[in-house]
């Protein structure tokens, strides 16, 4: 038996390809890790979600694809022979219990996905949901599917200790079995001497093995001592798994059990499982996942997974033996202080990035931040990862944020700016040793890197994983001031490290309008500060052009600023909104093209703001009652905007996607 410590983030879901002696993992982080069980080694990771936990992941084996799904209903399916994704796509409405559990169909293309509602999917028809299950809807916890077409899923509802069948082509249930007196909390199909069976567990501390012809329940498994987490059917060993909250895990041997015939009439018997062996791998936790792994079971337990060899099992030696060798290191490590790592694997000295320029020159100035623009430029098809790292370890103390890292899309550039300090009073020339790192992404990254912790480890699974790290050498020099080149030679920008709140840009001048952290408005002429005024103490949470009147809005905290830009050096204020006008509790503007009127919405209000009546109020809608998600109303606006085809008419968006 072998096992491993997977990481500190709780697993989810867990999977296993025989065929290639893979597991497949989801995390709490939104990642799904592949995991080669033989060789005892991660071989690659994949992004399905910045926001929420993989709770459901399969293997499609014959399409070379792995399906992730989480909670809240987001699914993603992955070719792993390629390394990109097929499609993506929602199974319900986007809230909480959307996605429970998914079963792929053994021989048809079909995945059945159960949440609030229970949906079959054809993705021969390019995913298509082609039937729905149940009156209204059905609530599923569990679901599984045989070849014979039949589905069984076990409730979430107050009928959780009843398990329901049905079949592919019917919205109702064909029948229900019923008799745990616990919630029924996993299922599974198995054949045993040509006999279909169902074998369910539950919160009552046994198992049940139902006789599917007869529906009806022919033996009760009761060795346990707390609930029944999952089952499992081996069909090449001839064996039932069966593991519990406690952390045991039952071996029942399948080899002898066969109905028996009885003289009396409707009656049933069965020659039972025989329990061959009680295993506590020793590690904390539940079993809530078990997986065949060839001749042996994965096992995914807390937040340990478990490779064991059924057949070679010493129960009285190894019984509460948990950890002789980990399956692979640490996968993850989210701290955001851990440091950038070199990638010392297989480096390609042909780049996948254009970088311009490959010196970088600060000219001195005390006291003020100091930067130059790289230009990166992805000539490639695919997405490319890329980070910027100081070799020489000098960067703390001499700029603003490195790593600096991201991602390029494809046939695109990108534009990074590297800031000194504002503290920094160095005199004397100083040498840095800073390299551009890049290696393409797939479609392994759907999303950005979250923070410099989320780029780390992509680096360093890609040096795990023997992938092409490309690096680039920049020459950083920073100079004295008789030293500084001339500005044809140096691409640099007076920029203020003070964080971004808002932006926006002028409908017909090349000018970048864009509010900070603490309180100030900055106005660009997309390569140098034209520019800069102080508005309050707070926040720049909003800015806006009102070109027509040669306005700037600026939002801060309970008030709207407007300010006259005529003179685009000499920016003067000339109203303020205050709160008996206007409210900021995460406000969004929208300005109307043509007429005097601003949207500014709110909370769960929209209010219409005159400009030539001094910003007065003239409308307020509310739409409290209007959006509802699962019975519950929705407040969360993301979004505001006027129509272009017909500026009477807005849209408003919101955070669950509608």
């Amino acid at each position: 038996m072998k096992s491993h410590n997977k990481y500190d983030e709780h697993m989810y879901a867990l999977d296993t390809n025989q065929a290639r002696q893979w597991i497949i993992i989801g995390d709490s982080n939104g990642y799904v890790g592949f995991w080669d069980y033989h060789a005892q080694r991660k071989i690659d990771s994949l992004k399905v979600s910045a926001t929420h936990a993989i709770t459901c992941v399969k293997f499609i084996e014959r399409e070379h694809w792995i399906v992730a799904g989480t909670e809240y209903g987001d699914i993603q399916v992955y070719d792993y022979e390629k390394k990109k994704m097929i499609t993506s796509f929602r199974v319900g409405g986007g809230g909480p219990g959307e996605l429970l559990s998914m079963a792929v169909h053994p021989n048809k293309p079909y995945l059945l996905s159960a949440g609030w509602q229970l949906k079959l999917w054809d993705w021969d028809k390019d995913w298509e949901c082609v039937h729905t299950f149940g009156d209204n809807f059905h609530s599923a916890y569990q679901v599984a599917v045989n070849p014979n077409n039949t589905i069984a899923t076990a409730s979430v509802d107050l009928e959780g200790d009843t398990v329901k069948i049905w079949s592919l082509d019917s919205p109702k249930s064909n029948y229900a079995l019923s008799g745990h007196s616990g919630r029924v909390t996993c299922l599974d199909y198995f054949t045993c001497h040509d006999q279909e069976f169902l074998v369910t567990g539950s919160d009552d501390q046994t198992a049940k093995i139902w006789y599917l012809q007869k529906k009806i329940c022919v033996y009760t498994l009761e060795a346990f001592i707390s609930p029944v987490m999952s089952v499992l059917y081996h069909t090449n060993l001839q064996t039932l798994i069966i593991g519990s909250e406690d952390g045991a895990i039952y071996l029942w041997s399948t080899a002898n059990c066969s109905l028996l015939a009885e003289k009396r009439p409707h009656r049933i018997s069965i020659r039972p499982p025989r329990l061959t062996r009680i295993i506590n791998i020793g590690c904390v936790g539940a079993v809530y996942h078990l997986a065949c792994a060839m001749g042996s079971v994965a096992i995914a337990k807390g937040n340990t997974v478990a490779i064991m060899d059924i057949n070679n099992v010493d129960y009285q030696e190894q019984s509460t033996y948990c950890n002789k060798q980990p399956l692979g290191a640490d996968t993850r490590q989210h701290a955001e202080d851990r440091a950038s790592k070199e990638v010392s694997g297989s480096i390609n000295m042909l780049p996948i990035l254009d970088i311009h320029p490959l010196e970088l020159c600060f000219p001195y100035h005390p006291n003020e931040p100091i930067s130059c623009s790289l230009e990166l430029r992805n000539n490639t098809d695919e997405n490319v990862a890329f980070r910027l790292v100081d070799k020489s370890g000098k960067s703390p103390w001499c700029f603003t944020k490195l790593p600096l890292y991201g991602i390029v899309p494809r046939r695109s550039t990108c534009n990074l700016i590297v800031t000194t300090k504002e503290e920094m009073k160095l005199k004397e020339k100083k040498d840095f040793n800073l390299v551009i790192q890049s290696s393409l992404l797939r479609d392994k990254y759907t999303m950005v890197f979250q923070n410099h912790s989320e780029c780390d480890l992509f680096f360093e699974e890609a040096k795990e994983f023997g992938n092409m790290v490309h690096e680039v050498i920049l020459k950083a020099v920073y100079l004295r001031y008789e030293e500084t080149p001339s500005k044809e030679h140096n691409i640099s920008v007076k920029y203020n490290p003070d964080d971004l709140r808002s932006i926006d840009a002028h409908q017909t001048e090349p000018w970048i309008l864009t509010g900070h952290r603490s309180g100030y408005a900055r106005l660009w002429n997309h390569e140098y500060l034209m520019d800069s005024f102080k508005v309050s103490g707070d926040e720049v949470s909003i800015v806006k052009f009102i070109a027509r009147k040669k306005w700037i809005v600026v939002v801060t905290a309970y008030y709207l600023h407007v300010y006259d830009y005529a003179c685009v050096t000499k920016i003067e204020k000339i109203q303020r909104v205050g709160p008996t006008g206007y409210s900021t509790d995460s406000p969004i503007l929208a300005v109307h093209p043509t007429l005097p009127s601003v949207l500014s919405m709110f909370y769960t209000n929209i209010v219409v703001l005159d400009i030539d009546l001094g910003w007065k109020r003239t409308q307020k809608i509310s739409i409290h009652d209007d959006v509802k998600r699962g019975g519950k109303k929705e407040h969360v606006k993301t979004a505001l905007s006027f129509n272009p085809g017909d500026h009477n008419r807005f849209v408003v968006g919101f955070k669950r996607g509608e």
